[in-house]
């Protein structure tokens, strides 16, 4: 799916269903335009396959695992040293260094999440 048809796809029903990273990662093409999606998509799901097992309990447990799995082992965070560095913007580029903008790295915790199950 590319970019136009997500978006012609929202304009005619804003409730419609999107997967968060799959736009993310077409959004990114602008800037690097040899990007594969699949590669990065499954990267993803790579993420939410380890994170599954860890969802139990409450909302605010499996919440609370989601952002423990993300932010704490793995490592991703803010880029806090160069908050205004581009690659902070593009979900490939997060993927890649573990530091981004908040937006960025809420996009890749509701991909991951809802990936594992966590809706």
């Amino acid at each position: 799916m590319t970019l136009t048809a997500v978006l012609d796809t929202l304009a005619t029903d804003p409730h419609a269903p999107v997967d968060l990273a799959r736009v993310g990662l077409l959004l990114a093409r602008d800037a690097y335009h040899t990007l594969n999606p699949r590669a990065y998509l499954r990267r993803v799901d790579r993420l939410a396959d380890h994170l599954r097992p860890r969802l139990l309990g409450s909302l605010a447990a499996r919440t609370a695992a989601l952002t423990a799995f993300l932010f704490e082992e793995c490592g991703f965070a803010g880029n806090t040293a160069n908050y205004y560095d581009p690659r902070n913007s593009y979900l490939n580029k997060v993927l890649d260094r573990q530091v981004g903008l908040p937006i960025t790295l809420s996009i890749l915790a509701a991909a991951v999440g809802t990936r594992a199950g966590l809706n």
